[in-house]
């Protein structure tokens, strides 16, 4: 079995990152999704901004970069945007949200993506929240399956101007 685990990401993982985010928006293309499929989203300086701010994750497996996520913890302000919320207001901004999930290529069909979402469940309880929330496009069935394999129900819809999706909720 392959050791994989998480940790925040550095600049010495822009190139990995990048090349993972880079695949991931072909990936989406190849199944006629519109996610990412703008030039400006994400972009280099997004991924550098997050990973200079502690926010952007990486996932190790056998020493590489399998996969990468950033979150927010507080206030999110792409759930601004949320319509339709049945969300559980309980905790206030006293939760994370995950965004931005890739696996690379070289790893795909190995379950990478449910290895992030645990260990975010597990970075979440190690900072005492109970509230994780996660989004994705309406289109994305593959991520939406995941998200909703992992124990997360769906509770409103996130609609910007270039992007309109499920908002989950985990309350653990």
């Amino acid at each position: 079995m392959a050791l994989t685990y998480l940790r925040k990401a550095d600049m010495n993982d822009f190139e990995a990152i990048w090349s993972i985010v880079e695949s991931a928006k072909q990936f989406l293309k190849e199944q006629d999704i519109d996610q990412w499929q703008t030039p400006d989203y994400p972009n280099k300086k997004v991924i550098t901004d997050l990973i200079n701010q502690q926010m952007y994750y990486v996932l190790i497996t056998d020493g590489q970069v399998s996969g990468t996520a950033y979150i927010v913890l507080g206030h999110d302000v792409n759930y601004d945007y949320l319509t339709d919320s049945t969300l559980d207001e309980s905790y206030g901004d006293n939760h994370m949200t995950i965004h931005m999930i890739s696996v690379s290529d070289k790893f795909r069909g190995r379950h990478l993506t449910s290895y992030l979402m645990s260990d975010f469940i597990t970075l979440a309880k190690a900072h005492d929240l109970h509230d994780i929330r996660i989004d994705t496009h309406v289109d994305n069935q593959i991520m939406q399956h995941t998200i909703e394999k992992t124990g997360f129900e769906k509770h409103g819809m996130i609609r910007q101007p270039l992007y309109t999706g499920y908002a989950y909720q985990l309350i653990i």
